[in-house]
C-alpha cells in the first residue's frame, strides 16, 4: 500500500463486471467498509494511486468521472462534481456565461438545438440524469459561433 499523500481511484468487480468506481484516501479501510456492506457484493478490486492529488479535488473528481464514463459501473448513480462534465445544460449557460470567453453569452436555445439534433450526446446516463462533456459542447459551440457570429470584411454580418 502507498503511504504518501494522494487519492486512490478504485473499481469493485463482481465476476466479469465492474460494479462500482470510487475514490478514497485509505484503500484498505475503504475496501473493508465495502466488504462489510450487505448491499454491495464484489469478488475483487483494482485501484490506481494519484500521488499528490488531493481527494475530492477537481483533478481527483475528473479521474473518477473518466473512469465511470469509460467503465460504466452498474452501481454508480452519477459522476462526481467536476468542471469537465455537466448535467443541467442551463447550469452550463449560467456558469460559463460568467467567464471571459469568446463564446459568451451562450444561449440555452442553441444548446437545446444541439441536443435535439443529436450533435451533442450524453457521455453517461443514469436514471433521468444525462452527463455531457464540456469540451464537446465547446467544440460544437465554436463551430456554431463562427457560423452565427462571423462578419464580412466590409463590416456587415456575413450571410
Amino acid at each position: 500500500m502507498r503511504t504518501g499523500k494522494g487519492t486512490f481511484i478504485y473499481a469493485l468487480h463482481l465476476r466479469d463486471s465492474i460494479i462500482f468506481v470510487g475514490q478514497c484516501i485509505d484503500i484498505q479501510k475503504q475496501i473493508d467498509e465495502h466488504a462489510k456492506s450487505s448491499r454491495l457484493q464484489f469478488d475483487r478490486f483494482t485501484y490506481n494511486f494519484l500521488e499528490g492529488i488531493e481527494p475530492g479535488s477537481d483533478a481527483a473528481n475528473t479521474m473518477e468521472a473518466i473512469a465511470v464514463v469509460r467503465l460504466r459501473p452498474l452501481l454508480n448513480k452519477g459522476l462526481p462534481p467536476t468542471e469537465n462534465y455537466c448535467t443541467e445544460l442551463h447550469h452550463f449557460c449560467t456558469r460559463y456565461n460568467k467567464q471571459d470567453s469568446p463564446l459568451c453569452p451562450v444561449p440555452l436555445h442553441l444548446i437545446e438545438e444541439l441536443v435535439a439534433s443529436q450533435q451533442l450526446v450524453p457521455v453517461y446516463e443514469t436514471g433521468l440524469r444525462r452527463y455531457y462533456r464540456v469540451a464537446d459542447l465547446y467544440t460544437l459551440l465554436e463551430g456554431e459561433h463562427t457560423t452565427v457570429h462571423s462578419f464580412s470584411a466590409e463590416g456587415g454580418r456575413a450571410a
